[in-house]
């Protein structure tokens, strides 16, 4: 499981609240961003779950939310 959220406390919380649903508290699964460097897609492995809470995806962002996703499923 990675978790990517904005670096700011409304995307803390939103980390938490996926943490606590999911009950898996291991920080190395917790990813903040800050929109600064591209999205680091390459820390996921094939077929894990991917929650992206509280970021926006722009026209010229959106290629790292279809490599995410996969783009046979865009």
């Amino acid at each position: 499981m990675k978790v990517f959220h904005h670096n700011d406390i409304d995307g803390l919380s939103s980390a938490a609240i996926v943490a606590r649903f999911t009950e898996n508290y291991n920080p190395d699964n917790y990813i903040m961003y800050d929109y600064s460097v591209p999205l680091p897609t390459e820390i996921i492995q094939e077929g894990e779950t991917v929650y992206v809470v509280d970021l926006s995806f722009s026209i010229n962002t959106v290629d790292k939310l279809k490599e995410i996703v996969g783009e046979k499923h865009c």
